[in-house]
């Protein structure tokens, strides 16, 4: 079986990134390929502690002044309001990332190459036969992933006897956000434009996405979300209702899950008014 190895962005507690990278692997394996996805380690986790510093002391001379005035101020209130909130979101947290990484241990193939955000061990481009780059904004320049020249995200390992392709990959941005962007790092651009000539085959899953690709590499198309492919019975097969629905639901014909990003709306928040305006 051939295999090929996906480039996304990865994290145990995205919704929409774990379906896609299940949905990935799901449409690879019916093709005969077995997909792997990459982990590429956080290098900011592993900064030694003067580079950290280095990089808080030049944030707080951003706007000294301002800066230093509202942390002297509020200090001692902040940092009781972070203990309360660490200590009553750590046992929840902790529960949600071990039901993410079942779910992705279940339904997810996921290697560990040794790779970082700029680091790749010289053995590692021989051992698979496809390099895709996909998921959610992974090439959003306002992203780490893909904010330096050097990116392992642009694929710069890809050999010319090798092939390597974009998979209804997301920028996530407008394309005049998406050049200005770019033009702040020297060589940024290039390195786009380097990663594209590599690709035999473009897509994305928006129209900003085809503008930018089709302005630096003269092609690319639009398709649908990874999600969006698998049919309603495979999807049925790999949910599982939680236990705690059994009870709640009981005497109700059903329930509408609702998934914000950021903080829920207040009129979302009264119950009585939200289901009446769902329901009218």
């Amino acid at each position: 079986m051939s295999r090929c190895a996906i480039f996304t962005l990865v994290g145990y507690y995205n919704y929409g990134n774990r379906l896609v990278c299940a949905a990935a692997c799901k449409i690879f394996a019916s093709l005969g390929v077995g997909a792997e996805i990459m982990l590429v380690e956080d290098e900011n986790e592993n900064l030694s502690f003067p580079a950290r510093l280095k990089r808080k002391i030049k944030k707080t001379l951003r706007h000294p002044f301002e800066k230093i005035l509202i942390k002297a101020c509020l200090f001692p209130v902040t940092r009781l309001a972070r203990e309360i909130k660490k200590r009553k979101y750590a046992e929840i947290n902790r529960l949600r990332q071990e039901r993410f990484r079942g779910f992705s241990a279940e339904h997810i193939v996921e290697k560990d190459y040794d790779l970082s955000k700029t680091h790749f061990p010289p053995s590692f481009p021989g051992r698979v036969d496809f390099f895709a780059i996909g998921g959610d904004q992974v090439w959003n320049p306002f992203f780490e992933c893909a904010n330096v020249p050097e990116s392992i995200y642009f694929l710069p390992f890809v050999r010319d006897n090798q092939r390597a392709f974009m998979f209804s990959t997301s920028f996530g941005i407008s394309k005049k956000a998406f050049f200005d962007k770019t033009a702040e790092t020297p060589g940024l651009l290039d390195a786009y434009r380097d990663a594209l000539s590599k690709m035999v085959l473009i897509s994305c899953r928006e129209d900003a996405g085809v503008e930018i690709t089709r302005e630096l590499a003269g092609k690319g198309e639009v398709i649908v979300d990874p999600t969006m492919t698998l049919t309603r019975e495979e999807w049925l097969r790999i949910a599982k209702e939680p236990e705690f629905l059994k009870s709640r639901l009981k005497g109700r014909k059903g329930y509408i899950l609702s998934y914000f990003l950021g903080t829920l709306p207040r009129l979302l928040k009264n119950r009585k008014s939200a289901r009446k305006r769902f329901c009218s």
